[in-house]
């Protein structure tokens, strides 16, 4: 047993699950304390491919120990009209945070999306060419206080706010939703962003160790954390993994010794010298000589394109803030999350969440979709960043395995047929795409059940439009091989 704390990050973005029904599409009963679920129809077309679809829009209801309504979690489901069930893919989709609501999950993987229109009010809803409809039932699931999912009593803050409540929360929903619709022999996957990658392992634990055990024919995992012990930290622990993407960065902009040689070279080459040498080197940071320590400053700075003496001030691995604070400090500008991104430093109060998205109100669209276009009256307003789930986010970890990268080990010894996929961005300087590469590269996977693919992206891969198409074409090939 161990106890490990998490720091969890301001933003990242990834969320949603389904209605619960019954295998014949009847609405599962719910508790009085959840809107009435809404049913619609439609069809996506993807890649030539026509797909009619039922849609379920509602909440599931998540009670406390004393059997009061704690929490609901808020589902929208696109199931194929015509598939045999059996062998129609299902995927639980989810966004991460903590914190963060899944609309950008949907915006790049349901079948309709938000489009600028010129007439009132500013935007439309149209079919999404790049939807993951074609090859799997898409299940897009809120966690509690997101979306619409709701925060009930101060007990369901407590019960299902955390690293091990959250997965357990997430687990009742999937298994609900799988019972519901008599899906428990379909191929399952899960869909995970950012801190979606620790949910990730959280659920597979829970729901592997049921009495009538829950396995996923595979993951996806876009721009993952995957360690509660790490995750939104930083230090010597992820100088090495963090190097890579600063290098990248750098290169993007001008900076280092590298600027002629391609983006892809640059990243390959920081990357063996970020985890050989420079990883050797930090492992006896105490012991080098002034001399090793200005060779490797300078080998460095090369990278990261940092004077050679910042790169000594900062003990030889700048840190993730300084690097953004400072790598276009001479431009008076801050990178962004995503490190394409640049601009004024923020004044107090002062948030880069985006309200006004092409001209149009983001929420008022956001709401649009799932009231107007899907039929759906909630409670309240759609949450797509609430600050309260870092107040009450408990950060212990009390059980092993607590990594995903060794969940996903005793998964694939267990499951010859298991496999994953990881998406990662050079760009991203939320979660550093050496970082989740090389612990999943640790679980040993041959290269048929282990798919990687960079891409010039941010953070996460799939908010990238220009990247979209490629990418999910991409896990479109890793469902068909499964």
């Amino acid at each position: 047993m161990s106890s490990h704390g998490f720091s969890p990050s301001r933003r990242l973005v990834l969320a949603g699950s389904a209605a619960l029904m019954t295998a014949s599409g009847a609405a599962w009963a719910q508790p009085p304390e959840a809107p009435a679920t809404s049913i619609k129809h439609g069809v996506s077309l993807v890649r030539g491919h026509r797909t009619p679809y039922r849609v379920e829009t509602g909440e599931t209801v998540l009670r406390t120990a004393d059997g009061a309504a704690g929490v609901t979690m808020f589902s929208v489901s696109y199931i194929d009209e015509h598939a045999p069930p059996a062998t129609r893919p299902v995927t639980f989709i989810y966004n991460g945070g903590p914190g963060g609501a899944t609309w950008p999950l949907r915006e790049a993987v349901s079948p309709k999306m938000i489009v600028a229109a010129k007439t009132a009010p500013g935007y439309a809803f149209a079919n999404n060419p790049d939807s993951l409809m074609d090859v799997s039932d898409l299940v897009f699931i809120d966690a509690p206080g997101t979306g619409y999912s709701r925060l009930l009593t101060e007990a369901g803050k407590t019960e299902f706010l955390g690293v091990e409540e959250d997965g357990r929360a997430f687990s009742t929903c999937i298994e609900r939703w799988l019972d519901a619709h008599g899906r428990r022999r379909s191929p399952k996957f899960i869909l995970g962003e950012s801190y979606g990658g620790i949910r990730t392992g959280q659920i597979m634990k829970v729901l592997g160790a049921r009495a009538q055990p829950i396995h996923f024919t595979g993951v996806i995992l876009i721009s993952p954390a995957v360690d509660p012990l790490e995750h939104g930290r930083t230090g010597l622990s992820d100088a090495a993994a963090t190097l890579p993407t600063q290098a990248a960065v750098a290169h993007l902009y001008g900076r280092g010794a590298y600027v002629r040689k391609a983006l892809e070279q640059v990243a390959a080459q920081a990357r063996v010298f970020a985890n050989g040498p420079y990883q050797a080197a930090l492992d006896r940071i105490g012991q080098l000589t002034p001399d090793e320590r200005g060779r490797l400053a300078e080998q460095v700075s090369a990278y990261i394109g940092f004077p050679k003496d910042a790169v000594l001030a900062a003990n030889l691995a700048v840190p993730e803030h300084q690097f953004r604070d400072e790598l276009l400090a001479d431009q008076g500008q801050v990178l962004g999350e995503d490190g394409r991104v640049h601009h004024a430093p923020f004044k107090p109060g002062e948030s880069d969440l985006i309200d006004v998205a092409k001209g149009y109100d983001l929420q008022a669209a956001i709401e649009g979709l799932l009231t107007d276009e899907l039929g759906y009256r909630p409670f309240g307003r759609y949450s797509r960043d609430p600050t309260e789930i870092g107040r009450h986010w408990n950060s212990k970890v009390t059980s092993e395995p607590y990594k995903l990268q060794d969940i996903l080990k005793a998964e694939t010894r267990a499951r010859p047929h298991f496999r994953i996929f990881l998406a990662g961005g050079y760009y991203d300087l939320i979660v550093p795409y050496s970082l989740p590469l090389n612990s999943l590269e640790s679980v040993g996977l041959p290269p048929r059940r282990f798919i990687h693919r960079l891409y010039p992206t941010g953070h996460p891969v799939l908010n990238d439009a220009a990247a979209r198409p490629h990418a999910t074409d991409e896990i479109r090939t890793f469902y068909r091989a499964a």
